[in-house]
């Protein structure tokens, strides 16, 4: 009996051998963390991740029917404005098939939590603040004057909307395009679009992002 299935996991220890094998078990979606494009700000989370692997490790997957979700984190100790472009650049060299971008939130229980706590860089901020997507609960260091909610929508945007050019990705990825449309708006996303579009045309090889 074939059962579909998906599971979150780690890219540490992920294999060619074992995506073949857990495509063979009926997996057919992966949640693979990423959170960073920076060696530094993946040191200070304590989080391994070889980003040489990652875009092989991707394609593997898309070969063995595997659909691939990754996720990204801002704003987390340390972080700066030009990591997070470095990471929107990678996100964007990625074939992922869809991606979530969530601002660091130290939760209670963790050792986020504790350390952000010990340092006295908690904010006072209702639990409802705690949800990752509207603003930084911790002092927030260089982003002090910078809205991350702003910034998340903008990387959630920019992703989509390059991936709207792709015709395979666009027939495959219908419900995860209207859920986006239904989450940033239409205004925000047409408003993206548009820029996007009079920067190819200008043959721009670097993605532009301004904050």
């Amino acid at each position: 009996l074939f059962i579909p299935w998906s599971a979150m996991a780690s890219f540490s220890g992920l294999t060619e051998e074992i995506i073949q094998r857990l495509a063979g078990y009926g997996c057919i979606g992966l949640k693979l963390g990423i959170e960073s494009a920076n060696s530094q700000v993946l040191w200070n989370m304590h989080k391994s991740v070889d980003l040489r692997s990652v875009a092989g490790i991707i394609n593997r997957c898309r070969q063995c029917g595997i659909k691939t979700h990754l996720t990204f984190s801002l704003g987390f100790i340390g972080e700066t404005l030009e990591d997070i472009r470095e990471t929107i650049l990678y996100a964007q060299s990625l074939d992922a098939d869809s991606i979530q971008v969530s601002i660091a939130t130290p939760l209670p229980g963790t050792e986020f939590f504790k350390r952000a706590k010990a340092e006295g860089w908690l904010v006072d901020a209702p639990w409802e603040s705690y949800d990752a997507k509207r603003s930084s609960v911790i002092y927030p260091f260089c982003f002090y004057d910078k809205n991350l909610g702003k910034i998340r929508k903008d990387f959630l945007g920019q992703w989509f909307i390059r991936k709207a050019f792709s015709p395979r990705w666009i027939f495959n990825h219908l419900p995860i395009i209207f859920r986006t449309l239904k989450g940033l708006g239409c205004v925000l996303f047409f408003k993206q679009l548009i820029a996007i579009l009079i920067d190819e045309s200008k043959n721009k090889k670097e993605i532009r992002y301004s904050i």
